[in-house]
């Protein structure tokens, strides 16, 4: 799987402004809703049946030596000849339940939800927005920027 600049690009996902709506650098370890966030950290099934998405939001009870074993939520973000979409059957059977993939040079995310073991895409509203029940945010692209509004502020990337 090949990490270029398109990853690098998309940093902007973990801004200060970001992080601190998300509450991912509370000092506790805890983030928003209870959850942890991992970056780069494999998500396992089995020994050898793992994925390793960019970004995981995972209650601590899912922590292992490992990795984790279990997740509420990956974040991938694309970039050329990735695995993203090769991952979506293994978050599913993982009961993940929602994935966030990221298109960082268009500025624009999609996101999937689970609904029946199956992780599929959800529509965006008419204005654009796409709602993360597991985060307790909306994303939309606006003027070519990514928007992400949260309970007490919002940020652009």
């Amino acid at each position: 799987m090949g990490r270029g600049t398109a990853h690098g690009s998309a940093a902007g996902w973990a801004t200060p402004d970001v992080r601190r709506g998300l509450l991912l650098d509370d000092p506790s370890g805890r983030g928003q809703r209870g959850l942890v966030a991992l970056y780069e950290t494999g998500l396992y099934r089995a020994s050898r049946d793992y994925r390793v998405p960019d970004m995981v939001f995972v209650r601590r009870e899912h922590l292992s030596d490992r990795g984790v074993e279990g997740a509420e939520l990956v974040l991938e973000i694309r970039s050329p000849r990735d695995e993203t979409y090769d991952k979506i059957d293994f978050y599913g059977r993982m009961a993940v339940a929602e994935m966030i993939v990221v298109h960082p040079e268009e500025r624009r995310v999609e996101l999937f939800r689970a609904v029946g073991g199956r992780l599929v895409p959800v529509q965006s509203g008419p204005d654009g927005v796409l709602g993360s029940e597991v985060l307790g945010i909306t994303l939309r692209t606006v003027d070519g920027k990514l928007e992400i509004t949260w309970d007490g502020g919002s940020a652009t990337v």
